[in-house]
């Protein structure tokens, strides 16, 4: 009978020592899961800023030629 339970504690240690590992590798994922995330958002809102500066860049520029076509009209008249 002894032998039966310590062979049941040692099943029940094994059980706790699988959990714990699963517990350990769901926390590693999920961190690296974070990571990925966090790393991911960094990127889309830098693309996003380079997107806005050269939209705006554009926009300036395109202004500019008008103004300067403008002036030349104006002058011309």
């Amino acid at each position: 009978m002894d032998d039966v339970l310590q062979r049941m504690l040692a099943v029940e240690r094994e059980a706790d020592a699988v959990v714990a590992r699963a517990d350990e590798q769901a926390r590693q994922a999920e961190e690296r899961a974070r990571l990925d995330t966090a790393e991911y958002v960094r990127r889309q809102r830098a693309e996003t800023a380079q997107l806005a500066e050269r939209l705006v860049a554009e926009q300036v520029t395109r202004a500019e030629a008008e103004r300067r076509a403008a002036l030349a009209k104006a002058a011309d008249e």
